[in-house]
């Protein structure tokens, strides 16, 4: 049965259909593949009418001045949901090009289950994007080989189908039919050169072979057919969805399968519970040294306290306080010390300050560090002992979006021996986590932004104050008269800026949602903590007037400078 007769449902899940019920690639004019729901179940749909009172070509200059590969989450994620929200179609003739270019994002997004939806429904498909490719390769990556082999066309052509029909012939142990089938995809396809060198020493049954590798799902059918070792090698370029899979692996070693859990976090792809499962593994091996400042918080992290013990006088020695009974307590002198004066709870909290610390040059590591570490951030004691980090806790406890627990932090730098050295800081922190509160009070944020203006005196604190006044006004939190003042008094950006925002905004207004958010992407350009003032407020508050919220308060976080 030929791919041709698989119809894809979800995230690239497909199911098998009888002959009756076979169709193929069917082109617009039987499906309008705008107008087809690739969204995920919970989500919504940002527009009825995304692409309307737009001129497509203009549309498609927008979708090709974006660079995926630079973006941050919260713009990979607006992004996937404006392309993969259903809409009325363009109605001109630069529609099926704008089609194509969707398609190609997608496919950039690794959006692969929206690909081979759509894939099926577009007639002329970009270079090197094939839904029934897609549909093949995300079984190959799940493991069903044999599956894969006897669904395959064994006429279809193309280097994919080549090197997979070479593969077949491996699985089928038929080495015959293996080498006539790579000798002619090296002739006529230009096979990869390490699918031919692995089919070669399966061929001929050789020590020697190549390390594994885990870029597309032929990669790891191969890889495990040939019980390829692995080296640092093996997860460069590895697909994050194949990386999940690994980790998941418990036949791989734990490093490996850790280094796997990192490609597949980062793209969202990996729970933080089954990631901090791993290290809790790794940390619990015979002889295991940290390496990493992640990986000694761990280990601090999960060492049991001492037993006290104080010294009694006399032939007694040291004795358990926890072994005595209130009679022997009672004799104990007054001044009694414990030997060991070294605080578990200070070592642990120093460790865990440390590795956020480590991560925060990178936002998407640094959230990354910050859920792998939630349970502590929640559970640590607020004391003498703790306090001093009190402040690198609440930045973590905003990034994972919980106003309370940053609050809680907040208000033990505020009860510290450093609070009057840390006051701007404290008071921003604070201005911070009011835009992710359900609710707020005047009398709040006119404090807030009093102190800021007070204290901060500094070139560096009066951008930052400005800063979390533009948050505010774009995310639609009241921004108090002092801080209206402020925001008067900064000096306006280039004329070329304010052009350009006054288009996405006029966009918006028409109608034309899909514009006005590609010029929207266009402008954050993969560096929202780089957006001026009035870009930030025009920014935001496009995303809250769209019904984007969830997209403007991530970005609104990315764009943070706290970090």
């Amino acid at each position: 049965m030929s791919f041709k007769s698989l119809l894809v449902a979800g995230a690239g899940i497909a199911m098998a259909l009888s002959a009756t019920a076979q169709i193929s690639s069917s082109g617009l004019g039987d499906v309008d593949a705008w107008n087809t729901n690739l969204l995920d179940r919970g989500e919504t749909k940002l527009s009825d009418r995304m692409w309307a009172s737009s001129d497509s070509a203009y549309l498609l200059s927008l979708m090709q001045s974006l660079d995926v590969e630079a973006m941050t989450q919260a713009e990979r994620n607006l992004l996937s949901l404006v392309l993969r929200s259903p809409s009325t179609a363009p109605d001109d003739d630069a529609a099926d090009a704008l089609q194509a270019e969707r398609l190609s994002l997608l496919y950039a997004l690794g959006d692969r289950g929206a690909v081979s939806t759509l894939g099926r429904q577009v007639d002329d498909l970009p270079d090197g994007i094939d839904p029934d490719i897609v549909v093949a390769d995300n079984r190959l990556a799940r493991g069903e080989l044999d599956v894969v082999c006897a669904q395959m066309d064994p006429q279809a052509d193309g280097k994919f189908w080549s090197e997979l029909r070479t593969v077949c012939a491996l699985n089928d142990d038929n080495m015959a039919a293996a080498e006539l089938a790579i000798e002619f995809a090296g002739q006529r396809e230009g096979a990869d050169p390490w699918v031919v060198e692995t089919a070669i020493a399966l061929i001929g049954d050789m020590d020697e072979r190549p390390k594994s590798r885990f870029r597309t799902g032929l990669d790891v059918a191969l890889s495990d057919l040939a019980a390829l070792d692995m080296d640092d090698d093996s997860l460069k370029g590895a697909r994050p969805d194949i990386a999940a899979n690994v980790a998941r692996d418990e036949t791989y070693p734990i490093a490996f399968r850790l280094r796997a859990a990192r490609i597949a976090a980062d793209a969202g792809l990996f729970d933080s519970g089954e990631y901090r499962g791993l290290y809790d593994i790794l940390i619990s091996e015979d002889g295991f040294e940290p390496s990493t400042p992640v990986e000694t918080a761990l280990v601090v992290l999960a060492r049991e306290p001492e037993p006290k013990v104080i010294p009694l006088g006399g032939d007694t020695g040291l004795q358990d306080l926890r072994s005595l009974s209130d009679e022997d307590l009672a004799l104990l002198d007054e001044g009694a010390e414990p030997v060991d004066e070294v605080s578990l709870q200070e070592e642990q909290a120093q460790a865990l300050a440390a590795a956020l610390r480590s991560s925060a040059s990178n936002m998407a590591q640094y959230r990354l560090v910050a859920r792998l570490f939630e349970p502590e951030l929640k559970a640590m004691p607020v004391n003498e002992d703790t306090a001093a980090n009190a402040l690198v806790f609440a930045r973590a406890a905003l990034m994972l979006g919980n106003d309370g627990l940053a609050n809680h932090w907040i208000e033990a730098e505020i009860e510290s021996e450093t609070a009057e050295e840390t006051v701007f800081e404290t008071t921003l922190l604070r201005g911070y986590s009011t835009i992710l509160a359900r609710s707020r009070t005047s009398r709040a944020l006119s404090n807030i932004a009093g102190i800021l203006l007070e204290e901060g005196l500094e070139t560096a604190e009066r951008e930052e104050t400005i800063r979390l006044f533009t948050t505010w006004s774009g995310l639609g939190v009241p921004v108090p008269v002092e801080a209206r003042i402020a925001l008067a008094e900064t000096e306006l950006d280039a004329s070329g800026t304010l052009s350009r925002l006054a288009a996405m905004d006029a966009a918006e207004r028409n109608g034309a949602t899909g514009e006005a958010l590609l010029l929207l992407l266009n402008e954050t350009a993969g560096a929202p903590d780089e957006l001026s003032g009035i870009e930030l407020v025009m920014v935001l508050r496009l995303l809250k007037r769209v019904g984007a919220d969830d997209a403007a308060l991530s970005l609104a976080m990315e764009a943070a400078d706290i970090w």
